[in-house]
């Protein structure tokens, strides 16, 4: 129909989130890396970005985490335009906690969950809930970590498969919800996630004044 831009879109959050959400993870792979190779040679860099940072969360979810480290890592370096939709934050986390700079990630992450509270953007609140719980249980707090799973649990296919993640910790898993049940409504979901950040900024912001 002549929107090029918006057919590319659909692929990413129709098709390709579809995939991921179901566990497809191989067919995921498979169906991202020709876009991903399409949006290097002609872009537009916004695509590239989501596409990699999509097959990220995959290589983590099936336990490559030096793979999904090496795709965030590509993540960073795209230069997209201003406002832009863009998840670097909590990868930029991510990548800090990994290198040992405890503090440098806490303040990216807390900072970045002050911003999704004061524009109340919860659409990539279960991202933030995902780095914060995967690291507090790194550093021995499970109880902090614990206040938020239950908002994990309640973002569907999403939470099922980070479920995985927490578990690679030692962590016992999270209670998945079983194929295609709704186990909260999507006001509820959004209400538990403001009280999920809220809850991350407090332990952040706590750590950090120490």
């Amino acid at each position: 129909m002549g929107e090029p831009y918006l057919a590319s879109l659909i692929e990413l959050s129709g098709v390709a989130s579809g995939l991921m959400a179901t566990g497809q993870l191989a067919a995921f792979d498979t169906f991202v890396a020709p876009l991903v190779a399409r949006y290097r040679a002609d872009g537009p860099p916004a695509m590239l970005h989501l596409a990699l940072l999509g097959l990220g969360y995959s290589a983590l979810f099936q336990g490559r985490t030096q793979d999904a480290d090496d795709l965030f890592d590509q993540v960073s370096h795209i230069d997209v335009p201003e406002r832009t939709f863009s998840v670097n934050r909590p990868v930029e986390a991510r990548a800090a906690f990994r290198r040992g700079d405890r503090e440098r990630a806490y303040t990216v992450l807390r900072d970045h969950v002050d911003d999704l509270l004061d524009t109340d953007v919860m659409d990539t609140a279960r991202l933030a809930a995902l780095e914060f719980v995967t690291i507090m249980l790194a550093v021995g707090r499970a109880d902090d970590a614990g206040r938020v799973r239950p908002y994990l649990e309640s973002t569907g296919g999403f939470g099922e498969l980070a479920a995985r993640v927490v578990g690679a910790l030692g962590d016992p898993p999270v209670r998945a919800p079983a194929p295609g049940q709704v186990t909260t409504p999507p006001a509820a979901v959004d209400a538990d996630a403001r009280r999920a950040l809220e809850h991350v900024r407090d332990v952040l912001t706590s750590i950090l004044a120490r």
